[in-house]
């Protein structure tokens, strides 16, 4: 057993440099149970853990190891900042669970020890911000992702500069705490930049805790086989607004079918329809109103009709670009008149 410092009330002969440090701000004078984790020593209240975890409040109870004033000794197999994370969330609930954005190293610390030590209020919290991140309908996609809007969600996560390795522990998190309805648009984010992912996954997961896999041989492989269907998909259906070349009630047939003509060699010269994954990217504003016009006011709206259209699909066969069967409970699709 790892030895205690005399802050924690025991005395065992062992070295200055051998004995955990107490934290600096999760040390209560009036705390009346310890807790190790790795080397560090935090001083809590029981009324604290009890409450929180059915599992503390056992720990609390029946750990025969006390220090001299009797107060127990949770010894926890798990990462200090980890624990850091999770005691915050108990304590400075305005700063934290309370807030409307936390960084995903309190989430994932909130979602994997919630899990494992039945910490309710933490993991529920967890869940609902990573739904803000990794949504499952299209309207919320639309109102969080797209247009982000405040009201759309009270809870949310600090957003971070590399999006797709969020995206990736987002996954990684859903995969391993059975959430798969938050699955299908974390990996179709992390599909969007693969090569960046690639890049930096390695160098900044290990600091979302224990448990994360940077090489997650079911995340990859979902990865490699989805971004190959993504492609497709948006070759075949987000451009499909222009298989038609103009609308019934055109206005001026021949430059409307000339503009869409321009607009399919544009998509094409300028690779939008090759070896692209983002295929729910918005091409109403950054691609017809740019290139349309020319076009009559009956087919612009027409095009940007039928890629909505087009939109709902692709967004209904997410889960299967990613080989992930989900209830119409999980995957909220869109009914297309």
């Amino acid at each position: 057993m790892s030895p205690l410092p005399d802050a924690a009330g025991t005395t065992d002969g062992s070295s200055q440099r051998d004995r955990p440090e107490c934290h600096t701000t999760l040390w209560y004078d009036d705390g009346n149970a310890i807790i190790l984790a790795g080397s560090v020593l935090f001083k809590v209240h029981q009324h604290i853990l009890s409450k929180s975890s059915p599992i503390w409040k056992a720990c609390c109870v029946m750990n025969s190891q006390r220090t001299s004033d009797g107060f127990p000794v949770l010894r926890l197999d798990e990462d200090p900042l980890d624990v850091e994370h999770v005691l915050n969330g108990l304590y400075d609930t305005k700063n934290t669970i309370e807030a409307r954005a936390v960084p995903l190293e309190s989430v994932s610390a909130w979602l994997r020890l919630g899990t494992k030590y039945k910490i309710s209020s933490l993991r529920e919290d967890a869940i609902e911000r990573l739904k803000s991140w990794s949504p499952n309908s299209c309207q919320l996609y639309e109102q969080i992702i797209v247009a982000h809007l405040p009201e759309a969600t009270t809870k949310t996560i600090s957003r971070l500069p590399d999006d797709c390795v969020a995206s990736y522990i987002v996954a990684n998190l859903a995969l391993t705490h059975n959430l798969p309805q938050l699955l299908p648009y974390a990996l179709y984010d992390c599909c969007r930049d693969i090569d960046r992912l690639m890049e930096s996954v390695d160098k900044t997961v290990a600091s979302y805790g224990r448990g994360i896999d940077c090489a997650s041989p079911e995340i990859w492989r979902k990865l490699l086989v989805g971004r190959s269907k993504l492609v497709t998909l948006r070759a075949k259906t987000a451009f499909s607004f222009l298989t038609r070349s103009h609308a019934p009630k055109c206005l001026n047939v021949e430059q409307c079918t000339s503009t869409a003509q321009d607009m399919w060699d544009i998509a094409h010269a300028g690779r939008w329809t090759l070896d692209n994954a983002d295929a729910l990217q918005d091409l109403a504003d950054h691609f017809i109103d740019k290139f349309a016009k020319n076009a009559c006011t009956n087919c612009t709206l027409s095009w940007k009709e039928k890629f909505y259209i087009s939109q709902q699909k692709i967004w209904d066969n997410l889960p299967d670009c990613f080989g992930i069967e989900l209830s119409n409970e999980q995957w909220i699709r869109t009914v297309i008149a």
